[in-house]
């Protein structure tokens, strides 16, 4: 059966390869490629690229035919994005209907560090080996040294693989984590990624329609500090993406696969289960409706369900339209509850040059009189939305695209953690009623967080992170920043964010995530950040100098300061980080 089904999809691609005319390349939406459509559509006055990423280039190419009717055919800026999306590094091969391309770049960097201990414990240590605490440049945007081989087939069939050359990600505890050092060089200690590659997949399709598959980033939203709904949070996600999409409408359907942060024992919820096709994991099931009825305005709505699951294919995941809280929304002894979410985006360029993001994510919502019904069994839902909301300007100067942005984000403490309770022996637990058949009390069962991650070859630390916002539930952010970037020349950029961050989804140790959880009705509806509110402030500034095409050099510094650090009273903490480094090859 499976020897005919491949034979079929053979044959298929045969008939149809000379049918398909679309370029299939992909780009995450941290790229360079799909900031620069999207910030030459708002400076034109029209929406920009889908956020659903990643995107193809033929979906870039349809949010440039939008800014090319309000952009001059002779700009320099909008035909080096065409030219851009064009490019194929070093061609290796090329036969007319195919092409190899290789392309390298080695780009080593020393990074400093200084922490300013102003608490009470004099011999505190910087501990930033988590991405989310470098404020300048962490673990996942490091690759000193990579090489990308490409391959296209006709103009239907795309796929690349990159392989890193870098230092292993580790925590800052450990006594030999070079995160402790004031200063240390990227090459120092680096080795090839023992989960290699992080950066794989394929993209086939033909006009309106793409199918990918790989390792990659993937996320959901415009965001400038995060995503409410779906975060770029790892060094890869694993993914298969269908894509239907006209310049009216789309249709996205994503399955992400994550290694199960339910683990070995139940005290230990950061361990995951090894890598393997049929082990217990997670599956984060995603489906997009845009839509752009004017040039001006993009709207999308998201389902997302987050599913326990032991099978690597269920059909039910492949419908785009179905709603799947219908499927897994209930309760179980001993089966795992999903986690079902829904998230609205709106993008509007209400003039020229200005456009407006918002979005906004529910994870609970409790309907009049549902949080005293689910009391009688000593167990609640809490209430719990994320939103973000970010305005901003993008101008062309001397050449160059200047781009502004103010952002703010707000996250209920409940966000990503649905109900939460601690049994007799202090583990976590979803239900804390007795059983009436077995008169067993305190049932140990997990509810279903937006706590993932992946199980790492080369560390016994996992790669965990919230799968919506960076920074997680229970937090208020504002952010102002700016970019101005001449391309092949030189780009400058800079920020500053302030940050409150409450107790719930933070454990004392980054480690561990212990979680105080929502216990009660009296918490269902709660606003506000909960226990000692850790303040943070950040100013950055970064910028990058070309020399020569295929030569570089770069840089950055970052300064932030912490007050009641890691939620506890008193305790401040500051540190100045910052990096130089030279990037040579072509691929920059």
């Amino acid at each position: 059966m499976k020897k005919c089904f491949v034979c079929v999809f053979i044959v298929c691609c045969m008939v149809l390869a000379p049918m398909f005319a679309n370029a299939q390349k992909y780009y995450s939406v941290s790229s360079q490629e799909w900031r620069l459509v999207n910030q030459l559509c708002h400076y034109a006055g029209v929406a920009g690229p889908s956020s659903n990423g990643p995107v193809t280039q033929a979906q870039l190419e349809l949010a440039l035919e939008r800014a090319e009717k309000h952009i001059s055919t002779d700009n320099e800026l909008l035909a080096f994005a065409k030219g851009k999306l064009e490019g194929k590094g070093l061609v290796a091969y090329e036969d007319g209907f195919g092409t190899i391309s290789l392309s390298g770049v080695l780009s080593p960097e020393v990074y400093f560090q200084t922490g300013s201990p102003y608490g009470s414990n004099g011999d505190d240590k910087p501990e930033y080996a988590i991405d989310k605490d470098w404020f300048i440049k962490g673990q996942k945007d490091r690759r000193p040294a990579s090489i990308v081989l490409e391959n296209t087939i006709g103009s239907f069939l795309y796929g690349r693989m990159a392989l890193d050359y870098k230092q292993k990600a580790s925590y800052a505890w450990e006594e030999s984590s070079y995160w402790n050092d004031p200063v240390h060089f990227s090459l120092f200690g680096a080795s090839s990624h023992q989960n290699f590659p992080i950066d794989a997949g394929i993209s086939l399709g033909t006009r309106g329609f793409s199918f990918m598959l790989g390792r990659g980033s993937v996320s959901l939203g415009e965001g400038y500090t995060g995503n409410t709904a779906i975060g770029d949070n790892y060094e890869y996600q694993e993914f298969m993406k269908l894509g239907f999409y006209t310049k009216r409408t789309s249709v996205f359907l994503t399955l992400t696969n994550f290694d199960s942060s339910h683990g070995v024992s139940m005290d230990k919820p950061w361990k995951l289960n090894p890598t393997g096709f049929s082990n217990y994991r997670e599956l984060r099931h995603s489906a997009t409706y845009e839509v752009v009825p004017v040039d001006s305005f993009k709207a999308s709505l998201s389902f997302i369900t987050l599913i326990d699951t032991n099978t690597a294919f269920d059909f039910r995941y492949l419908n785009p339209f179905m709603v799947m809280h219908n499927y897994y929304n209930y309760h179980e002894e001993t089966v795992l509850e999903a986690n079902n979410m829904i998230s609205v985006d709106a993008s509007w360029s209400f003039l020229k040059k200005w456009s407006l993001y918002a979005q906004l994510t529910m994870d609970q919502f409790q309907i009049p009189g549902e949080a005293e019904g689910y009391m009688g069994f000593g167990y609640t839902e809490p209430n719990a939305f994320g939103g973000l909301l970010n305005v901003s300007y993008t101008d062309i100067l001397a050449g160059g695209l200047l781009n502004v942005y103010a952002e703010t984000v707000y996250n209920m403490p409940g966000m990503y953690l649905n109900s939460k309770f601690y049994d007799e022996d202090g583990n976590v637990t979803q239900y804390k009623y007795k059983d009436h058949v077995s008169g067993t009390e305190n049932i140990r069962c997990w509810s279903q967080d937006f706590l993932l991650g992946y199980s790492r070859t080369e560390s016994n630390d996992p790669d965990l992170a919230y799968s919506g916002y960076k920074y997680g539930p229970d937090c208020f952010v504002v952010s102002v920043g700016g970019s101005y970037e001449k391309p092949l020349e030189y780009s400058v950029k800079s920020a500053l964010m302030y940050m409150m961050h409450g107790e719930k989804g933070r454990g004392a140790s980054e480690k561990n995530y212990t979680f105080d959880g929502i216990d009660g009705i009296e918490d269902v509806n709660r606003m506000a950040l909960t226990g000692i509110v850790e303040h943070a402030l950040c100013v950055s500034i970064e910028g990058s100098y070309s020399i020569l095409p295929w030569l570089s050099v770069s840089g950055g510094a970052a300064y932030s300061y912490r007050w009641n650090f890691r939620n506890q009273d008193g305790r401040t903490f500051g540190n100045l980080q910052a990096y130089v480094g030279v990037s040579i090859g072509s691929g920059m």
